[in-house]
């Protein structure tokens, strides 16, 4: 299979590589490659003919989210957006590396998937964000 790979300059990004690329074709896109606050990362994700795209890159500063909330929201929500744009293009499902701090932490069990979200800060705020346009746009994620 045919696999792209979001951030792959991160921890994340390179663990999935290793993991990935010994049964499947990876390509490998790091933030040079694919800068999420353009709207031009839709063209260029799409011209890899992946079949699947997995997507943990984000701007995970928390303080630096914190501190300029505009820029989270355009990288982690509106890049989201822009990922699942081209992954709908693709007709690829989509793998979206959110954060546990989409939830408050008041919760007395673990949180799965569909709990409700009462993101905690900037960063929750904009990888929430993204989350509902991954499945706005999607059926496959």
């Amino acid at each position: 299979m045919r696999i792209a790979i979001t951030g792959a300059g991160g921890q994340l990004g390179q663990a999935l590589q290793r993991m990935l690329g010994a049964t499947h074709e990876v390509i490998a896109l790091t933030h040079a490659e694919l800068d999420l606050e353009r709207p031009e990362c839709v063209r260029t994700l799409a011209a890899t003919g992946a079949q699947l795209v997995v997507h943990p890159a984000a701007y995970t500063n928390v303080d630096g989210c914190a501190r300029d909330p505009e820029r989270a929201y355009r990288a982690n929500g509106l890049g989201t957006r822009y990922v699942a744009l081209a992954c709908r293009e693709l007709g690829a499902p989509l793998v979206y590396v959110s954060t546990n701090e989409v939830f408050d932490g008041r919760a007395a069990t673990p949180y799965l998937e569909y709990d409700q979200p009462a993101p905690i800060n900037a960063y929750g705020r904009s990888k929430w964000v993204g989350e509902q346009a991954v499945r706005e746009l999607l059926q496959r994620f």
